[in-house]
């Protein structure tokens, strides 16, 4: 029998690192919702500053930050951050490195932070999430918007631990695999690069979730109150059978 003890915050070093920088804009730079999230996020938004949490290479901030008067992003990866200052409208976004349980940008305040792309994920337990909630409300205007892109456990179809193929193209394939840990509400992922005549390349993460309710109630002890939930970027209604959600929570404006 294998063992099955896991180094959970280690297994995700690779991410952090110059390699999987250069796979992410290779692979997964372009999405085919992108536009709509920038359309999405820039109403939230409505001209105003705002904050990504997970920033990356930009794919998103640097767009928003033509509609908008202020976009900073935070990251803990260094690789990441040189990916977005080295593209084309990069210096349009301040950044700095930072944890999105931990950070302090002093007296900064927005009227939009936003973390997409699964990022509530790469907190590895409650208390960091509950830590990141902190900090968003903290750093939120009166009347600002905190949304979140991630995982819906309630309609995710877990995987099993078998192997599948991701992508086919020329003298290249990429495999993923996925192994559930419900016990701890966690998901392990692998990302395994084949190219001809090039070694094998492996990249791997480990993902937690909470319930849905879990997370409404983060936030409303933060006092963001949830003001809307989608299925995706085109704002059609969450179903019980969809496998990702946007959630929008709205910090209490002042009293008139």
């Amino acid at each position: 029998m294998i063992d099955p003890t896991v180094d959970i915050h280690g297994i995700n070093d690779y991410i952090y690192g110059d390699e999987w920088s250069r796979l992410w804009q290779t692979h997964f730079a372009k999405r085919p919702d992108t536009e709509a999230t920038i359309r999405r996020l820039a109403e939230w938004a409505d001209g105003g500053d705002v904050l990504e949490l997970g920033v990356g290479s930009g794919r998103v901030a640097i767009p928003l930050a033509a509609k908008c008067r202020s976009v900073y992003g935070i990251d803990t990866s260094e690789g990441m951050l040189r990916e977005l200052r080295a593209r084309q409208g990069g210096q349009q976004v301040w950044t700095t490195e930072a944890d999105a349980a931990t950070f302090d940008l002093g007296s900064m305040r927005f009227d939009l932070i936003y973390f997409i792309s699964w990022g509530l994920q790469m907190l590895l337990s409650k208390e960091a999430k509950q830590h990141c909630f902190e900090r968003v409300a903290e750093h939120l205007r009166p009347g600002g918007a905190f949304v979140v892109e991630g995982m819906h456990p309630e309609g995710y179809p877990f995987g099993s631990g078998g192997l599948g193929t991701l992508k086919i193209d020329r003298a290249s394939t990429i495999l993923n695999g996925e192994v559930h840990r419900p016990q701890d509400q966690v998901v392990l992922n692998s990302l395994i690069f084949l190219v001809d005549n090039e070694l094998p390349r492996v990249h791997t993460t480990a993902s937690h979730y909470v319930s849905t309710s879990c997370l409404d109630e983060m936030a409303a002890d933060m006092g963001l109150s949830l003001e809307a939930k989608f299925g995706n970027w085109e704002c059609e209604p969450l179903a019980d059978s969809s496998p990702s959600m946007i959630r929008v929570y709205r910090k209490a404006g002042p009293d008139v």
